[in-house]
């Protein structure tokens, strides 16, 4: 399908965000959600934030994807990268939602974020995780301190989970 640069122009903006879904079952979920979700909303543009070297579609011949690459690095690097240059591609696509995959939200976003949840364990209190090493206890509670921090100013919404034993 066919779109004239004014079509284009006038759509939807969101920007996908899936740059550190690189592995397993986060890799198969952001291939997914990347390759399909163009194909079901005409009047979207995207802007795809995806890591290189792992699969994901280019779009090479649909006007309405923009897609940033973004190359595997330290924790250092990434840092800054994050602050530097996914700052200013965000801020120049001017997206109108940001939908973050894999459990790392977009710091202070020009517009409103949903995030995309792969360990439902954010949702439970420590004590429903049963048998969790004390690594992983600190790299949880280390992870939703960051989503907290990131969270502030901004509205926020658990859908989907109760606090049952699936969280375990």
């Amino acid at each position: 399908m066919k779109e004239t640069r004014s079509e284009v122009d006038s759509s939807r903006r969101i920007a996908v965000i899936a740059r550190n879904l690189r592995f397993a079952g986060g890799l198969s979920v952001g291939r997914s959600i990347v390759g399909t979700l163009p194909q079901f909303t005409p009047n979207v543009r995207y802007l795809m934030v995806v890591p290189a070297d792992c699969g994901y579609p280019k779009f090479p011949d649909d006007r309405r994807v923009e897609v940033c690459e973004c190359p595997k690095m330290s924790l250092p690097q990434r840092w800054l990268w994050e602050r530097r240059t996914l700052r200013r591609v965000i801020s120049r696509f001017d997206p109108e939602w940001i939908w973050t995959l894999g459990n790392v939200a977009v710091s202070r976003p020009p517009c409103k974020q949903s995030l995309l949840l792969h360990n439902a364990h954010r949702l439970c209190d420590l004590s429903d995780v049963v048998r969790s090493s004390l690594r992983e206890r600190l790299f949880k509670w280390l992870s939703d301190e960051r989503l907290q921090a990131r969270a502030r100013g901004q509205s926020v919404s658990k859908v989907g989970l109760s606090r049952r034993r699936e969280c375990t």
